[in-house]
This record gives structure tokens, C-alpha cells and sequence, in this order.
């Protein structure tokens, strides 16, 4: 009888470390953001859509964010850009080019 209780036991604390482990899976996707005219953005806000989770590219253009499974699309946002909504699939780098709204360019001009 204790050994059945001591097999069971171990059965479901390995099930509860199986699931948690999945729950918590993440895979990390990094890139850079540039300009349609090749200068690298610093200052773009990523986000994982329909989650709390964000980051901001740096200096260079680089980021790196932490997707967790079953999310699929990155937002990219930028004033004076297009917003870019891009899917992940299997990609783990996401090298973004940006182009100008319309408005933007003709203040340029």
C-alpha cells in the first residue's frame, strides 16, 4: 500500500513539474529596426500583441524580447512611422525596415 501511495505521489509531482515547466516557455526573439533609408531606429516600441509584454529597441536599433509560447506577433510602433504588426512563426531573429507615414514626408518635403 505505501509503495502505491509513494508511486502515485511521484507520478503527480511529475505531472505538476511538466505543466509548469510548459506554462512558463518562452523563446527569445531579437533584431534590428531600421529605416527604409537604412538608419537604425533607437527608441521603437515592441510589444507582443495582446499582451502586457513590451521592450524598446536601443541606440543601435537592437532588442530583444521574451515571447511566451502561443503568442505569435510582434508590434512595432514608432512616431512618424507605420505601425508594423509582424508574425514570429518559427523566427527567433526579426530584423524590421520601416517606412514613413505619408503625413510624415510631406512635413519633410
Amino acid at each position: 500500500m505505501k509503495k502505491k501511495l509513494t508511486i502515485a505521489t511521484f507520478i503527480i509531482t511529475l505531472l505538476i513539474c511538466c505543466s509548469c515547466s510548459t506554462a512558463f516557455t518562452q523563446k527569445r526573439i531579437g533584431g534590428k529596426v531600421t529605416s527604409q533609408d537604412g538608419d537604425e531606429l533607437a527608441g521603437v516600441n515592441i510589444f507582443v500583441k495582446a499582451t502586457r509584454i513590451a521592450t524598446v529597441s536601443d541606440k543601435n536599433g537592437m532588442y530583444q524580447i521574451d515571447v511566451p509560447t502561443g503568442s505569435n506577433v510582434l508590434s512595432f510602433s514608432y512616431v512618424g512611422y507605420v505601425t508594423t504588426d509582424e508574425t514570429i512563426d518559427d523566427r527567433t531573429v526579426m530584423n524590421v525596415c520601416y517606412r514613413k507615414t505619408v503625413r510624415f514626408q510631406a512635413l519633410l518635403s
